[in-house]
């Protein structure tokens, strides 16, 4: 039985890892990106790479959201494995009706041993918290700015 839950719990956590990070390291390599660095630079072809200033802001604001969430997933899940592992441990679920000896109560190994697995996958999915937090401060550090510049028919926003 326990290790019918270790074992649920590895996998589920496992899991979860996969499905957060997974989207995050699919896109690291845009088209977008891959075409930036393929186009030769020059003057006439500067001109053409120009992106609207929404475009940028858009760009920006869909990937703090992406993090955003990410952030919020990950975090959830380490808050609720912590809590069933304190739950495992502090509630009582050996209840037996008074006329029934007491064969399985007396062993309090089963909770401790389910608290700790618990316990070890929130430490475990503390992993991707720290990582999307890390990148989220990073990506708002990096907000994209106006610069009011000359362009080759006036003045223009470039971000």
């Amino acid at each position: 039985m326990l290790s019918t839950t270790l074992t649920r719990c590895i996998l589920g956590a496992t899991l979860t890892t996969t499905v957060i990070t997974t989207p995050t390291t699919a896109s690291a390599r845009t088209p977008a990106l891959i075409a930036a660095q393929t186009t030769p630079m020059g003057p006439e072809s500067a001109a053409l790479q120009l992106t609207p200033p929404g475009d940028t802001y858009r760009k920006w604001s869909d990937e703090r959201r992406k993090l955003r969430i990410q952030l919020g997933v990950s975090a959830g899940l380490a808050a609720a494995f912590f809590l069933g592992a304190v739950l495992a441990v502090t509630v009582n679920t050996c209840n037996p009706p008074p006329d029934v000896p007491d064969y399985s109560c007396g062993m309090p190994l089963g909770p401790i041993m389910a608290g700790g697995t618990l316990l070890t996958a929130s430490a475990v999915s503390l992993i991707p918290t720290i990582v999307f937090g890390v990148r989220l401060g990073r990506h708002n550090r990096l907000r994209p700015q106006a610069q009011l510049q000359l362009a080759p028919g006036g003045l223009s926003l470039r971000f």
